[in-house]
């Protein structure tokens, strides 16, 4: 199966999903959060930088769309619409002001293995390089590199043409090197 048909069954699956949960099935509201709570909750935390308000935004994401299923619409794919509403749950969360820790991504080195402390190093550098990138460009990295969606998918959940992800991507990559050969 090529990546695009790939892609159209999981899209066919998960408006399939999204029809059941219209007629309250519970099951299959089961099955979306099952499918999408954990990669949802990594990119919260990656705005609000504490695993409680990420995990209370992404539970407040679900209890809504639980609430308003029948009144659900959404528009693009469904990955797409999670994404932007966690995005933007997560942008309510800090101007409210409940971000209770500083976002800091934590590596644990592991004694003894080089590779391994230098890979973690490595991740710090980046870490340490994307917090310094302009908050959009830092938005499509990580929702890129992070979690994994495409071009498109990114342009969608930050209601941005592809061809303004790609410069931003561009930018972010062209800063990553660098900084990397400096340091």
């Amino acid at each position: 199966m090529t990546a695009s048909l790939q892609e159209q069954h999981v899209d066919a699956g998960d408006e399939a999903l999204l029809e059941q949960i219209r007629a309250s099935d519970v099951g299959a509201f089961e099955q979306l959060f099952r499918r999408y709570a954990e990669p949802l909750y990594d990119c919260a935390y990656g705005y609000v930088g504490s695993r409680d308000v990420a995990q209370e935004v992404v539970q407040q994401l679900f209890v809504t769309l639980w609430e308003r299923r029948r009144v659900w619409q959404v528009s693009g794919t469904v990955v797409t619409y999670l994404y932007r509403a966690v995005r933007n749950g997560s942008l309510n969360v800090l101007r409210e002001g409940r971000r209770r820790v500083p976002l800091v991504e934590r590596v644990h080195d592991v004694p003894g293995i080089e590779q391994e402390v230098e890979a973690a190093d490595l991740a710090r550098a980046v870490a340490r390089i994307v917090a310094r990138l302009p908050e959009r460009c830092r938005e499509v990295f990580r929702l890129n590199r992070y979690h994994h969606l495409t071009y498109a998918e990114v342009a969608q959940v930050l209601n941005l043409s592809v061809k303004t992800v790609e410069l931003h991507m561009a930018r972010a990559l062209r800063e990553l090197r660098s900084r990397l050969k400096a340091d």
